[in-house]
């Protein structure tokens, strides 16, 4: 602690007699002993029964074995996700209804104890009861939105598919496998559910499990024979056009056509697994009919394979996804050890939550959230203008692509010592240089940027699989001058408030607000921002390594999102973009711009917000190579003589043209020295010289070609010009006689 930063001291000290170590030889981190935390702050016990009941349920959210009454919630790793599933704890332990803001405005238990103590009168969200089992079913209004969203794309887009592929190495329990997916089925019905029209409105189905196919498997261990006959593999390749189906794929889908040429023995089995783990992830739904779960099985040897899952987001979320791993997990290791799974049964349905928002949402408690949103974005912009490197189509396709880039780990760390400092989240402080970033680039200073939020706010939703999450729209009005701390303050505020009316579902807000709708563009934001702290969802499952398999899903919801993401102590940032709009050079300068203004805003965040820099050094190096235009100009010499010179070197060369008229430089210079001449006659009535010392002569002439001449004249008469444009009022242009004291006005008649 003597030679170190506060945050570079750990927290807690684990002795071991050896590093576990992975077949490969590198640290195995799964198998290293939790820590034991202690409280930080000196083991000050909770004082008061709602300390009590507080602290227990923040050891729970934040796997801590012990908690003091004065420790601070996002000292000891709470962030935004974590604060919403306290709120959830809190209101289902004390039956108190607390913003969320409150976790961040007294972030000591004791502060926050208290809070609770004083909140009296606030409205309560009623319990999600369980419907009966022949209740109708009714959609969200999440996915009512992503139905409307689907039919009017025609049924056939991957927009919102959540495709995930693992490669397992290893001895797999292929029966074991299928029945914990048949299993997950069977727990979670929202991964059932079709959606067929009836009169023009969607209706909710739940599909038999006799009708359902758990996992397609397709043995690719014996294709090396026909190997070289494969053509080559692209997203519109014709030979998947199949490929989604229950029918699964044969291995005469991959022959070649007639005449086409064999391909090089470059292409092995690796580019098949790519191109039908691309072409899975790809794949549209058929919302109408479902299943909007498919789980396909790749075998590649005895000892690998790779898995492909995909979902409709209808169906499921980012939150989801984790339940989806750990009840996954849980399921395949009981059936692998010949067992069955004991999780226990679900209260509730996706169903019920969506029956309970629609009954809940209404009256007084919709009408205080739409009054919020409407003052919020009251004449909000239509369009964020980001200089684009092609014209914006007509209509979105949604084709987009991706680009990585990670911030180092000094500057990471930076950005959590810096939020904790100003009491804000990471996710606050690089919300507030993204707005920034966005404001430079579009020379706009009122951004709305889309932030999603996991909206589990009962907490009989978080053991669920369904659409739960909401788009939040953060706005943000940059100040040039402001300080990059007070910027940081405002977004606090703007996320605070906008989480305490986050109920309030962003279709249902788009329907208030009614903004100018366009087919080239979202409504009310065109840009996202998305910082994915869930907790892990990488399985562990028994005699198997898994890995994520890198996909390629080709889709960019918006124009741009911004996706960052937390591990190893290190900030990592995934850039989607819509390729209609951008290329790929320009996002990289882009997320190159990001770092270099986070890390100045970190660095020095009281300078005003237009002095951060922006551009890397070997732009700057550019810039100064491009501005060096310095050159050898004759010293001594007037813009008179420079002229009568050019009209002894070319006197017959056209000098001036305007319309269809035109003067030789010899011509205009013998009509500038004839008016010049004109001008030096002129006498005062005491009869001394006008123009006598150099004065300013005002010229108030249209542009012509007598304009010209005159500026020439004033300029060989030795005096100095006032332009004067003769289509100012009267009162101006006295004003500008008088001021400038001219003795003389050019005019035409």
């Amino acid at each position: 602690q003597l030679t170190l930063p506060d945050y570079m001291v750990p927290s807690v000290f684990v002795p071991l007699e050896s590093m576990p170590l992975t077949p490969h030889g590198k640290i195995d981190r799964k198998a290293l002993p939790a820590p034991k935390f202690a409280a930080t702050a000196g083991l000050n016990l909770p004082a008061t029964p709602t300390e009590d009941l507080l602290a227990a349920l923040w050891t729970g959210v934040l796997k801590r074995e012990s908690i003091g009454r004065q420790d601070n919630f996002f000292e000891l790793g709470g962030h935004s996700l974590l604060a919403t599933k306290l709120v959830a704890r809190i209101r289902e332990a004390f039956q108190v209804e607390l913003p969320i803001r409150a976790v961040f405005e007294h972030p000591r238990l004791s502060e926050l104890a208290a809070a609770i103590d004083a909140a009296t009168g606030a409205v309560r969200l009623p319990p999600i009861e369980r419907q009966a089992a022949d209740a109708p079913k009714v959609l969200s209004f999440a996915q009512q939105r992503l139905w409307f969203l689907d039919q009017f794309e025609g049924q056939a887009s991957a927009t919102y598919n959540m495709p995930m592929a693992l490669r397992l190495t290893g001895t797999l329990g292929v029966g074991a496998l299928r029945h914990s997916l048949h299993w997950l089925l069977e727990r979670h019905e929202s991964l059932r559910y079709c959606f067929p029209a009836q009169d023009g409105q969607a209706t909710v189905r739940i599909l038999a499990m006799e009708a359902l196919e758990a996992l397609h498997i397709h043995d690719l261990r014996q294709l090396d024979d026909f190997c070289a006959c494969l053509p080559p593999f692209a997203k519109a390749c014709p030979e998947f056009a199949e490929w989604g189906g229950q029918g699964g794929f044969a291995a005469e889908t991959f022959m070649i056509a007639e005449g086409t040429p064999p391909l090089t023995p470059l292409l092995q089995r690796g580019e098949l697994v790519q191109a039908l783990a691309t072409a899975h992830a790809v794949a549209p739904f058929d919302l109408a009919r479902g299943p909007l779960f498919k789980a396909d099985l790749l075998l590649l040897d005895d000892n690998q394979s790779v898995l492909l899952l995909n979902m409709h987001h209808i169906a499921s979320d980012g939150w989801s996804m984790g339940v989806f791993i750990r009840d996954w997990q849980h399921a395949y290791t009981a059936f692998a050890q010949g067992g069955q799974p004991d999780l226990p049964p679900l209260v509730i349905q996706y169903s019920d939550y969506a029956f309970w928002q629609r009954q809940w949402l209404q009256g007084e408690v919709l009408r205080q959230q739409e009054d919020y949103w409407h003052r919020q974005l009251a004449g909000h912009p239509e369009l964020l203008e980001l200089p684009t490197d092609k014209p914006r189509p007509s209509r979105q396709s949604f084709q987009g692509s991706e680009y990585c880039r990670s911030l180092s780990p000094d500057l990471s760390r930076a950005v959590a010592v810096f939020s904790l400092q100003q009491g804000a989240t990471v996710f606050m402080t690089l919300l507030t240089a993204f707005f920034v970033l966005l404001s430079r680039y579009s020379r706009q200073e009122d951004i709305c940027v889309g932030c999603g939020i996991a909206n589990r706010t009962s907490l009989q939703s978080k053991d669920l699989i369904g659409f739960f999450v909401n788009t939040l729209v953060m706005r943000s009005q940059v100040g040039p001058q402001q300080s990059f701390i007070d910027l940081l303050q405002a977004t606090r505020h703007t996320c605070l408030d906008a989480y305490a009316h986050q109920d309030i579902p962003f279709e249902m807000l788009v329907e208030q607000l009614q903004p100018t709708r366009s087919l080239s563009h979202s409504p009310l934001f065109q840009v996202a921002f998305v910082v994915q702290n869930n907790e892990s969802s990488r399985p562990v499952l028994p005699g198997l390594e898994l890995d994520f398999f890198d996909l390629d899903y080709p889709i960019a919801k918006f124009d741009l999102t911004l996706f960052v993401q937390e591990w190893d102590g290190q900030l990592h940032c995934r850039w989607e973009y819509a390729t209609d709009l951008f290329v790929r050079e320009t996002i990289v300068r882009m997320a190159e711009h990001f770092d270099i203004l986070l890390a100045a805003a970190i660095g020095d965040p009281a300078q005003p917000i237009s002095q951060l820099p922006l551009l890397t050094e070997a732009e700057t190096q550019q810039l100064q190579a491009w501005n060096n235009t310095a050159a050898n100009y004759p010293q001594g010499q007037t813009i008179v003589g420079l002229f009568e010179r050019q009209v002894e070197q070319t006197p017959g060369n056209t000098a001036l043209v305007f319309g269809n008229q035109s003067l030789s430089y010899a011509e205009l210079n013998a009509k500038a020295n004839q008016l010049a001449h004109y001008l030096l006659g002129l006498k005062t009535p005491e009869g001394n010289a006008l123009l006598a010392d150099n004065p300013l002569v005002a010229i108030a002439v249209e542009r012509s070609l007598g304009m010209v001449i005159g500026l020439l004249a004033i300029l060989k008469a030795g005096g100095a010009y006032v332009p004067i444009d003769p289509g100012y009022p009267p009162s101006r242009i006295q004003y500008m006689l008088e001021d400038s004291s001219a003795p003389l006005l050019l005019t035409q008649s």
